[in-house]
C-alpha cells in the first residue's frame, strides 16, 4: 500500500467559513455537514463541487473560488466546475479570468451538454470589458444553441446597439423576441431606445411605457443548480421568486412548500404560496393558506389584500370587501387596496362607489393603463365626461399606442362634443391596427352623436 499511495498526489483539504456564526444557521448546518462528507471522501470531485455551490449559493465567494478549483483539480472534465468558477470569478470582479473558466467548460463539455447560457453569459461579461464585437460572436453562438431562447436574441440586440447599429437591433427584437414574445418588457425597454435613437420619438416612448418589467430573463439552467443550494428563509424565497419569474408556479410552491414545516405561520411565506396557488387557477387553496395567515397574523397589509382577492374569485364578495377595508385600514394610503375595493364595486355595477374608490387609487400612485381606462369608462357611464377625457389623456400620453385607451378617449371627446378629435383619435387607432373590432362601437356613436351634437357634461 505505500507505494499506491505514495504515487498519488495529495489533496487539499476543503476551504472551511472561519466564522460560521455569522452565517443562517441552516446554511452553516448544511456546510458543516458537506465538509464532513468531503473529508471522509477527500478525492470526490463531486461533494467538493457540491460544497463549492454551497458556498457560491450563499454568496461565501472567497470558500466558493478555490472550493470549485479543487474540485477541479479532481475532474477536470466536468464542465460544470469551470462554468461555476467563471460565475465566481465575475462575481469577484475578475472577468477575464471568467470568460477563461467558461472556455474551457465549453472545450471539455460533449455537444449535447452545451446549453445557449455558456455563450450568452460570457457575451455578457466581454461587453462589460468594451469588448462588443467578440461579445456579438459569443451571442450568436448562443442563439444557434437555442434559437428559442430570448437570452441570447436580446444580448445580440445590446452587442449591436453598443456598436450603433440601432436598425439592426430594432428589426432583431421586432422580429425575433417581440414576435414571439409580446408581453417581455426587457425587449419593449431595448426596442424603445433603439426607437429613440434613431430619432422614432413616440414610437420609442411607446415602447417604453410597454416595458414596465424591464427585468431580462436569463435561462441558465446551470446556475440554477447553484440557486438550488441557497439555504434560510430569504434564499429560498428568491429561489421561488426565480421559478415565478420563468412561469412556472408549480415548482415555486414545491421550493415554498419545503419552508412551511420550519416557518407555519411567517405571512410572507403563505402569501407566496398563495401567489402560487393563484397563478395556477386555484383560488380555493389560495383562500385556505391565507386564512392560516391572517389567523395568526390578523394586521398583515398583504394578506388581508391577497384574501380579498381570493374570496372575489371563490365568489364571496361580503368577505372580499371586508378584506379590502381591512387593507386600507391598515395602510390607508396604499393604492392597490382602493383598486381592489373599486374592482369589487365595479363587478357590483356600484359605479359611483368604484369611482370613488378608483380615483383614491390613482391619487395613491397606481397609474397604469388598464387602471386609469377603468376609471374613465365609469365616470363616462356616469356622465362625467369631462373628468372621463381627462382621465383617459392621461392613458394616450403614456402610452400612445394604447389601443383601448385612444378609442375610449375618442367616445369620451364625442361626449363632450368635439366630434373632430374623436374622429382624428379612432383614425389614430386605426393606422395602428387596421380592422380592430374594438373601434366599431366609438365608430357608431359617434355617428350617433353627428345627430345630436350638443355638448354632455
Amino acid at each position: 500500500m505505500i507505494w499506491w499511495q505514495a504515487g498519488r498526489p495529495a489533496v487539499a483539504d476543503p476551504p472551511v467559513v472561519e466564522d460560521l456564526g455569522q452565517v443562517d444557521p441552516q446554511t452553516a448546518e448544511l456546510i458543516t455537514r458537506t465538509v464532513a462528507e468531503v473529508h471522509a471522501h477527500p478525492r470526490d470531485a463531486d461533494r467538493r463541487g457540491k460544497l463549492a455551490m454551497i458556498y457560491h449559493a450563499n454568496a461565501l465567494l472567497d470558500s466558493a473560488r478555490p472550493c470549485y478549483e479543487q474540485a477541479i483539480a479532481l475532474d477536470r472534465r466536468n464542465p460544470r466546475w469551470w462554468y461555476h468558477l467563471g460565475h465566481v470569478r465575475a462575481d469577484l470582479g475578475n472577468m477575464e479570468g471568467a470568460i477563461e473558466a467558461v472556455a474551457e467548460a465549453i472545450e471539455v463539455a460533449d455537444p449535447d451538454e452545451l446549453s445557449a447560457a455558456l455563450h450568452w453569459r460570457p457575451g455578457l461579461w466581454l461587453m462589460r470589458l468594451g469588448r462588443n464585437t467578440e461579445a456579438e460572436a459569443a451571442f450568436r453562438q448562443a442563439i444557434r444553441a437555442k434559437p428559442d431562447d430570448p437570452s441570447g436574441w436580446t444580448g445580440l440586440a445590446r452587442a449591436l446597439m453598443g456598436r450603433g447599429a440601432y436598425q439592426e437591433a430594432a428589426d432583431l427584437l421586432e422580429s425575433k423576441v417581440i414576435a414571439r414574445r409580446p408581453d417581455y418588457g426587457y425587449a419593449h425597454h431595448l426596442l424603445g431606445t433603439t426607437y429613440q435613437r434613431l430619432g422614432r420619438a413616440e414610437e420609442g416612448r411607446r415602447e417604453l411605457a410597454r416595458s414596465t418589467d424591464s427585468t431580462p430573463i436569463l435561462n441558465d439552467p446551470w446556475h440554477d443548480e447553484v440557486r438550488a443550494y441557497a439555504a434560510g428563509f430569504g434564499p429560498t424565497i428568491q429561489r421561488a421568486r426565480r421559478f415565478f419569474d420563468l412561469g412556472r408556479p408549480d415548482l415555486a410552491l414545491a421550493v415554498l412548500n419545503g419552508l412551511r414545516e420550519s416557518h407555519p405561520t411567517n405571512p410572507d411565506l403563505l402569501n407566496n404560496i398563495a401567489e402560487a396557488h393563484f397563478a395556477m387557477n386555484q383560488p380555493a387553496r389560495a383562500r385556505e393558506v391565507l386564512q392560516i395567515a391572517v389567523d395568526r397574523n390578523p394586521r398583515h397589509f398583504a394578506t388581508h389584500l391577497n384574501l380579498s382577492l381570493a374570496h372575489e374569485q371563490t365568489d364571496d364578495m361580503r368577505l372580499a370587501l371586508r378584506h379590502a377595508d381591512e387593507a386600507i385600514v391598515l395602510n390607508p394610503t396604499s393604492g392597490s387596496a382602493y383598486l381592489q375595493k373599486g374592482r369589487l364595486f365595479a363587478l357590483a355595477q356600484n359605479y359611483e362607489s368604484a369611482v370613488e374608490q378608483l380615483e383614491k387609487a390613482v391619487h395613491y400612485g397606481v397609474v397604469k393603463p388598464d387602471v386609469l381606462i377603468m376609471l374613465g369608462t365609469m365616470q363616462g357611464l356616469l356622465d362625467r365626461w369631462q373628468d372621463a377625457a381627462e382621465t383617459l389623456t392621461r392613458v394616450t400620453e403614456r402610452d400612445p399606442g394604447n389601443i383601448d385607451g385612444l378609442v375610449a378617449l375618442a367616445r369620451a371627446r364625442g361626449e363632450l362634443g368635439d366630434l373632430g378629435a374623436g374622429w382624428s383619435l379612432l383614425e389614430q387607432a386605426s393606422k395602428m391596427s387596421p380592422g380592430d373590432p374594438r373601434l366599431n362601437a366609438a365608430a357608431a356613436r359617434l355617428r350617433e352623436l353627428v345627430q345630436t351634437p350638443a355638448p354632455r357634461q
